[in-house]
C-alpha cells in the first residue's frame, strides 16, 4: 500500500525496503560464510567493523546533523549529506541540547560508540575460542 502511495503522491516507484530486514538474519552468515573463505577467521571481524563503520558515518553525517537542522530534504525528497570537513560536533550538541539537556546528549552519544566498538570486540571473541578449539589442548 505504501509503494502505491508512494507512486500516486511522488512518481517513485519504489518502497522504504523495511521488509528486507527479515532477510539479513540469512544473509549475515552466508556473508560472514563466503568471507571467511578469503580472509579465514578475520571475516566476523571484518564485516562488523565495515558495518559499524557504515553506521557512524550515518549517524555522524545524516542523523545528527539532520536532527540539528543542519541539513534538509531536497525538493525529491533526499537528504543532503553533511560534508565530513563540516561536521562540527559542539554545534550539533548545542543545538540538539533544545531537545533534551547537553550531558544527557553527550551520554548517549558516547554509550552509542561504546556499544559500536563493543560490538565489533564480540565479533573477534568467536574467532579467537574457535582457533583455540582447532589447534587443541596445549
Amino acid at each position: 500500500m505504501r509503494s502505491l502511495v508512494k507512486v500516486a503522491t511522488r512518481g517513485v516507484p519504489a518502497s522504504m525496503g523495511w521488509y528486507l530486514y527479515g532477510v539479513v538474519a540469512a544473509e549475515a552468515p552466508l556473508l560472514i560464510a563466503g568471507l571467511s573463505t578469503w580472509i579465514g577467521r578475520w571475516a566476523a571481524p571484518a564485516a562488523a567493523g565495515l558495518f559499524a563503520l557504515l553506521d557512524l558515518f550515518a549517524m555522524h553525517a545524516l542523523a545528527l546533523p539532520y536532527y540539528a537542522g543542519l541539513i534538509r530534504h531536497q525538493p525529491d525528497g533526499t537528504l543532503h549529506l553533511a560534508h565530513p570537513g563540516n561536521l562540527n560536533l559542539p554545534l550539533i550538541f548545542e543545538r540538539l541540547s533544545t531537545l533534551v539537556a547537553e550531558p544527557l546528549w553527550i551520554a548517549l552519544w558516547v554509550c552509542c560508540l561504546l556499544a559500536t566498538a563493543g560490538c565489533v570486540l564480540l565479533a573477534a571473541i568467536p574467532s579467537r575460542e574457535r582457533e583455540r578449539a582447532v589447534a587443541g589442548p596445549d
